[in-house]
């Protein structure tokens, strides 16, 4: 995985979404990866059966560099611990934002600024020991880009489709889903008109 504790992919859903028309793929449960692995050895990747990946675009790639140690970053006080979430495919996500969107929140900022990422980690259990598949939203060009990683690859969704982009293709049900919360700039876990 890129850097500390990375595997990515897309969305802040942690409630809406009632019918996820293409859930994620189930990850197996793997050992924590807290501490770097002794003797040099690396850890075994994350198994994602009957999903395919694919490498990272250069677009992808950027976002995944500008993530490093998101695990540093805030997460919502209204849900600071894995929650389960129907709309990601049974999983329990925790969701981390960078430092764009802390400060869209002190300032009461909507819609949120190009440069604002949110870190979902989608979980088979509430054990922040599992390496995640990641979900993740990136604001560029007054636009969300979506994508979904396994072990610094993307997913493909149920068609062959990488799981990325700007709500085409494979991030279809991305956008399908948050659209419920457009008011919200297509978020979930906080509201951005409300005082934090």
């Amino acid at each position: 995985m890129v850097g500390e504790r990375l595997s990515i992919v897309l969305a802040v859903a942690l409630a809406g979404c009632a019918s996820s028309p293409a859930p994620l793929p189930q990850a197996a449960p793997m050992p924590q990866r807290e501490a770097p692995p002794q003797g040099g050895q690396a850890q075994p990747p994350v198994t994602v059966p009957g999903g395919n990946t694919t490498a990272p675009s250069p677009e992808a790639q950027q976002i995944l560099d500008q993530i490093q140690g998101y695990r540093t970053w805030p997460t919502f006080r209204t849900v600071p611990e894995p929650t389960f979430s129907q709309a990601h495919g049974g999983r329990y996500l925790i969701t981390y934002y960078n430092g764009v969107v802390e400060a869209a929140i002190e300032q009461d900022i909507l819609p949120l600024p190009n440069g604002a990422i949110f870190v979902a980690e989608n979980r088979t259990s509430p054990d922040l020991g599992e390496p995640p598949v990641l979900t993740i939203m990136s604001k560029a060009q007054g636009r969300w880009y979506w994508l979904q990683l396994a072990d610094s690859q993307v997913l493909q969704d149920s068609r062959g489709r990488p799981i990325e982009g700007y709500g085409g293709g494979g991030t279809t049900a991305c956008l399908e889903c948050h659209s419920q919360n457009r008011r919200n700039d297509f978020v979930f876990g906080h509201n951005f008109s409300r005082p934090y």
